[in-house]
């Protein structure tokens, strides 16, 4: 499987590794929970997830998040 992700969905990707929540990763990153609630969609679709966990596990696997 190859998932191209732009540098927003790396940092979503990342933040939701940590266990931020929407809020918090919107704050952060200075958008709006909309839109992370977009990125984390866009996500969910490339990586065909199931959940934020499976996700994870996903964005470990292909090396978009280290372990």
């Amino acid at each position: 499987m190859n998932i191209a992700l732009t540098q927003r969905e790396k940092d979503t990707l990342y933040l939701i590794s940590e266990g931020k929540q929407t809020s918090e990763i919107a704050q952060q990153l200075y958008l709006s929970a909309d839109t992370i609630k977009d990125y984390r969609k866009a996500l969910m679709r490339k990586f065909q997830a199931r959940n934020s966990p499976h996700l994870v596990k996903l964005g470990m696997q292909y090396n978009f998040i280290s372990q």
